[in-house]
């Protein structure tokens, strides 16, 4: 598989939202409940302001599950160092928390430059994607392992979201539908994002279709761009994945998540 500053990019972005969560989860485990209260002042204090930005920013954006929803890095090596012992030793994803601190540091010094359009040389971004890959894969190890797990074929989505805020919890077949679907009119655009994880870490391709008969050819990014139409009282877009090789979980894709919304014409 050929690595690019974008496919390392993308590895190590959605190696940091599986870390957020590993950590939420451990310290739920550890903590129960209110673990969010054992954040350090300082780590709790920057979530916050970061939270805050964002709301006012995107107001349209759904709120992050927890506080880590909104941490980089930065503030997961200062979370290994208060919850080390507690938490994440029994991990055993890494030998100590000088491994950790080291390969967290690492990570960081490729996401901050790709995130803002800053080049990096090859041997910064390939030990990036290798380093990413393998904490992804040895995560997915750690929860199936928990889970007792033993079905190591299928790959699922972790998180789809649009641009209005909606968002899917992780699986095969997801949903990222209200209620009272969202109104939009003929020729908005919104945004789609999907997060997907392979087991056997085989390439990953993507396709958004329409209810409509709309159909995009497969893309390797996992970003859509979507001009809503036509009318219809409810439409539905869907997101299909599908891995480059065998085995596939069903006939068209391996995993798919559905979006709703109302589109009307546009006023005058």
């Amino acid at each position: 598989m050929d690595v690019t500053q974008d496919t390392a990019a993308e590895n190590v972005r959605s190696a940091e939202q599986r870390l957020r969560e590993l950590f939420a989860r451990r310290l739920a485990s550890t903590h129960g409940s209110s673990w969010q209260d054992q954040i350090s002042k300082k780590v709790r204090g920057s979530l916050e302001t970061i939270r805050g930005k964002e709301q006012a920013a995107r107001p349209n954006a759904r709120d992050e599950p927890h506080l880590l929803g909104y941490a980089g890095f930065d503030h997961l090596i200062d979370m290994g160092h208060s919850h080390w012992e507690c938490c994440l030793k029994e991990t055993e994803l890494w030998p100590s928390f000088e491994a950790m601190k080291y390969e967290l540091g690492r990570l960081q010094a490729v996401r901050n430059p790709a995130a803002h359009g800053r080049t990096l040389f090859p041997h910064e971004y390939i030990e990036g994607e290798g380093m990413a890959r393998r904490m992804r894969s040895e995560i997915e190890r750690l929860w199936r392992q928990e889970a007792k797990v033993s079905d190591q074929y299928w790959l699922y989505i972790e998180e789809a979201e649009d641009s209005l805020g909606n968002r899917s919890n992780s699986g095969i077949q997801v949903v990222a539908v209200k209620a009272n679907p969202d109104l939009v009119y003929e020729g908005d655009v919104v945004h789609f994002r999907v997060r997907a994880f392979d087991p056997l870490s085989r390439q990953l391709k993507y396709s958004l279709t329409t209810f409509a008969g709309e159909q995009s050819p497969l893309q390797e990014s996992p970003e859509f761009e979507w001009t809503a139409k036509p009318a219809r009282r409810m439409l539905d877009v869907r997101i299909k994945v599908i891995a480059d090789k065998e085995p596939h979980a069903m006939s068209d894709c391996d995993a798919f998540a559905d979006f709703r919304y109302e589109v009307r014409p546009r006023p005058g």
